[in-house]
């Protein structure tokens, strides 16, 4: 302020008002410079607002979740084709949660003795099964199987339930998927000369052009003690004439005291390249092998 009055009485108040004037139009032209700077750099800032956002969304994880869309991709999926798709992905982990159940009981059989139970004297074909199947029960087949020796007049074949095959008279029982999933479980007992059983059990996870995995395991099973011990080298002998095959199956006698092997092996195109058939044949205490071509 003492400027400015010092100013004002060397020039006097009209020279005074020239340069207030001139200030003021400086000040207005420096205001219109920033207006226009502030205007072309408005949509730089908001752009960089919005990156802003997004990147603090992710860091942070409040990014909004996708909706799933009611139709996948041109065509789409609704109704009943959604609902093949899902069964058939439900279908293929099926598939392979059997393989890999099978492929553990392949594993921990040889080394497993199991005890039997029988409620009416000597234990028949559905106590060999249930002692089985309670120590290896997530195998579907087993699952089954287990709840028919249970309750046999009570059991209904349905969705998820097997056929069972019920010949105790002969010492055989099977459940039995068929081909609506390719898998099976199947067993039967010999009598052996010094007193004992020979119990046989044969697990197969199969499709259209042979089987995926399978698994044939037999037990001597002693009365005096009650329990069903692993009997490895009737699986050996088999395992050593078919391991030229790229696999094999394997039929429990219904009738009869044999059992009937058909090994085979296939190109990658599917074609059969090789095939042998083998019997096990039963001598009143083990089974011997025998080529049939």
């Amino acid at each position: 302020m003492l400027i400015l009055w010092c100013y004002t009485r060397l020039v006097g108040s009209e020279e005074l008002t020239d340069m207030t004037l001139l200030v003021n139009n400086l000040k207005l032209k420096a205001m219109k410079k920033i207006f226009i700077v502030v205007v072309m750099l408005l949509p730089l800032l908001m752009s960089a607002c919005i990156d802003f956002a997004k990147i603090k969304e992710k860091v942070t994880g409040t990014e909004e979740p996708q909706k799933e869309n009611a139709v996948v991709g041109e065509s789409g999926l609704k109704g009943e084709d959604a609902t093949e798709t899902s069964e058939t992905a439900k279908a293929e982990d099926d598939a392979s949660t059997k393989e890999e159940i099978i492929s553990q009981i392949k594993k921990a059989w040889r080394n497993k003795s199991i005890s039997v139970v029988s409620n009416s004297g000597a234990p028949g074909i559905k106590d060999f099964a249930k002692a089985f199947c309670l120590v290896y029960p997530d195998y579907g087949p087993n699952k089954c199987l287990l709840e028919y020796v249970n309750n046999p007049s009570g059991y209904v074949r349905g969705d998820g339930k097997s056929a069972i095959t019920d010949k105790s008279s002969n010492g055989y029982l099977k459940s039995d998927f068929e081909y609506q999933y390719g898998w099976l479980t199947e067993c039967c007992y010999w009598k052996r000369n010094n007193g004992h059983r020979l119990v046989a059990f044969w697990l197969e996870e199969s499709h259209e052009s042979g089987w995926e995995d399978c698994v044939v395991a037999f037990y001597d099973y002693d009365p005096q003690t009650g329990v069903m011990t692993p009997e490895t080298s009737l699986c050996d002998m088999i395992e050593k004439e078919v391991k030229r095959f790229q696999t094999y199956n394997l039929r429990l006698p219904i009738e009869g005291k044999d059992i009937e092997i058909y090994a085979v092996s296939y190109d990658n195109d599917e074609n059969m390249t090789d095939e042998g058939n083998y019997k096990l044949v039963w001598n009143g205490q083990t089974f011997k092998m025998k080529i049939e071509h």
